[in-house]
């Protein structure tokens, strides 16, 4: 659909959070392999209420990936 290969790179915390540390300072890096890791573990559980909340949020309808990526691409 893309029109190229997607290689995944793997679940590697450490290689993350080093990479990151090129862009950004090092205690942020560490945060940020935190998070990818939780996600990795619990993924993300929404709550009651949260789309709706968030529509309220953007004031506008929400929209699914595939159509965002459509419209990325072109």
């Amino acid at each position: 659909m893309l029109g190229r290969p997607i290689h995944y790179a793997g679940a590697d915390p450490q290689g993350f959070e080093q990479s990151m540390a090129t862009a950004m300072p090092a205690w942020m890096a560490y945060e940020m392999r935190l998070i990818a890791e939780r996600y990795v573990s619990d993924g993300i559980l929404p709550q009651s209420g949260d789309r709706e909340r968030l529509v309220q949020m953007l004031g506008r309808p929400l929209h699914g990936y595939r159509d965002f990526a459509r419209a990325l691409i072109g």
